[in-house]
């Protein structure tokens, strides 16, 4: 696509590309993120990548902060450089036109596209530190994979790589690397034997605890009412994005405004009335125990 075609959309309201729209604007975060993202896995420098679409090399890293937004064409351009397959190129494009099109900050950010769960793990997989809740799965990235092809049944229009990412854990070394604190209401194991795989998921969340991996489990009313991310991103600013988990896509939300700051208060609430993570890993191994007993009675039964 050639530089001279790309131009920003008319009438995009009060911010300008490149304009600095702050730290705690949802879209242009998201989608810096994003780009960001799809370069460096691309191992393309930011040099070359605004020389090939015609963008300042400063603007890009503005663009890349997350402190201006960027138009859908070079948005587009960018994933062409990156060789971003074909739903990325459709969705990342729409998402910068929806952050466009607003002319000022958005609260909430939408992200229902297809391929919706990749870009939320590649964000997940960026940020520094991550907080996870839970009120009825195990968090994905945590899921061992027959109990995450259990809980995978509860999204709408998957395809095969959401499956994929539904039901492969986060190396726990890299878990240890992003101080991962996952937060989970005590009844996610209550359906005990009804949940393909949930002996393998229990052994997997204790070796994640004696790994790094801070986990509680804590009173369902003191969780928010859906399933979050807190993703502190890298950067000067350390800039926290949270991500609500939905059947069918993600909403996002940064910053003090968009029901941020309360979210991150009622975590903040949640992990001070927690039991310390020794209480929770006591929990697992009951449950584990538990599992045991039960199949060990239904094979007896059965050679019986």
């Amino acid at each position: 696509m050639a530089a001279e075609a790309l131009r920003p959309l008319p009438d995009a309201g009060r911010l300008e590309y490149g304009e600095r729209a702050g730290p705690y604007d949802v879209g242009a975060l998201v989608v810096g993120t994003l780009l960001s993202t799809e370069r460096r896995t691309a191992e393309v420098r930011l040099a070359a990548a605004a020389r090939a679409t015609g963008l300042r090399v400063r603007d890009l890293f503005a663009v890349e902060a997350g402190h201006a937004p960027i138009d859908p064409w070079h948005a587009a351009a960018l994933l062409d450089v990156y060789g971003t397959d074909d739903a990325e190129r459709c969705a990342v494009p729409a998402l910068a036109h929806r952050v466009a099109a607003a002319g000022e900050r958005l609260d909430v950010l939408p992200d229902l596209y297809a391929g919706w769960l990749r870009r939320l793990h590649l964000m997940l997989w960026q940020a520094d530190r991550v907080r996870a809740t839970a009120t009825t799965w195990v968090p994905f990235g945590l899921r061992t994979h027959r109990y995450g092809a259990a809980a995978a049944l509860d999204y709408s229009g998957l395809t095969a790589d959401d499956h994929r990412l539904l039901t492969t854990p986060v190396v726990p070394a890299r878990l240890a690397d992003q101080q991962w604190t996952v937060l989970l209401a005590g009844h996610v194991f209550a359906r005990a034997a009804a949940v393909p795989g949930l002996d393998e998921q229990l052994e997997h969340l204790l070796a994640l605890s004696g790994r790094g991996v801070d986990l509680r489990l804590v009173a369902e009313y003191d969780l928010p009412g859906v399933d979050i991310f807190e993703l502190t991103l890298p950067g000067p600013g350390a800039e926290t994005l949270i991500a609500e988990v939905t059947d069918r896509g993600v909403l996002y939300r940064a910053g003090p405004h968009g029901g941020a700051e309360a979210l991150t208060r009622q975590l903040d609430h949640a992990l001070r009335n927690a039991p310390p993570a020794a209480a929770a890993r006591e929990h697992l191994r009951l449950h584990r125990a538990a599992l045991a007993s039960a199949a060990q009675a239904a094979a007896q039964a059965e050679s019986a």
